[in-house]
């Protein structure tokens, strides 16, 4: 079993997840965020310990089965064919067993970028969390190294740091409700939570 030598449990019985897309070249350096009608930032959601759907890997499995089957993207499309659902569930299945305890996380983390997005971000990597404070949840921040994008015939396309796309899964760059922002882009912090700007360092620092 995988050890995560960072990662520190919640005492909490809730805490916020969230992952983000790292681009990059020689001269920039971006994260990909989604827009969430207010502002833009990582794509997450909050992770409920008694949520049912994540309390083991079989439940997990069978719901994320559900969850690629029967999403659709803005014109009630479906976004995942057969082959798409079943190299997915294989992956997945197979590294969900390797996260232990820490697991909870790592499965919100994905159903979030599955439904607001549509892509299935094949390999994770934990960046670090912010404690709770006053009404702010904890907040735990992942790297999202690769993500799988679907396209025909059960097909991805494999996005990485270099990789050069136009469009993620549901959505298109130029839907406004995705945005590749700079890391030093003052629009980045505006609005944002305190919590938001010490995970951004530390990813800058990380990645």
């Amino acid at each position: 079993m995988r050890i995560f030598e960072n990662f520190q449990l919640s005492p909490d019985d809730q805490v916020y997840v969230c992952g983000v897309i790292v681009k990059k070249n020689k001269n920039h350096r971006k994260i990909l965020l989604v827009n969430n009608g207010k502002k833009f930032k990582p794509c997450g959601r909050t992770l409920r310990f008694n949520d049912d759907r994540f309390s083991d890997h079989d439940s997990y499995m069978k719901s994320l089965e559900q969850l690629l089957k029967y999403s659709t993207d803005p014109r009630g499309k479906k976004i995942f064919d057969h082959a798409h659902v079943e190299k997915i569930l294989e992956h997945e299945s197979f590294y969900d067993k390797e996260r232990g305890s820490v697991a909870l996380y790592f499965r919100s983390v994905i159903f979030s970028f599955i439904e607001k997005i549509g892509i299935y971000p094949a390999q994770l990597h934990f960046v670090a969390h912010t404690e709770k404070k006053n009404t702010a949840l904890a907040t735990y921040m992942f790297h999202v190294r690769i993500a799988w994008s679907p396209i025909d015939n059960g097909l991805f396309h494999y996005i990485d740091q270099s990789s050069q796309e136009d469009v993620y899964g549901k959505y298109s760059l130029g839907s406004h409700y995705l945005g590749i922002l700079n890391y030093h882009d003052i629009q980045v912090y505006q609005g944002s939570s305190k919590q938001y700007k010490v995970l951004y360092k530390i990813l800058n620092k990380t990645f």
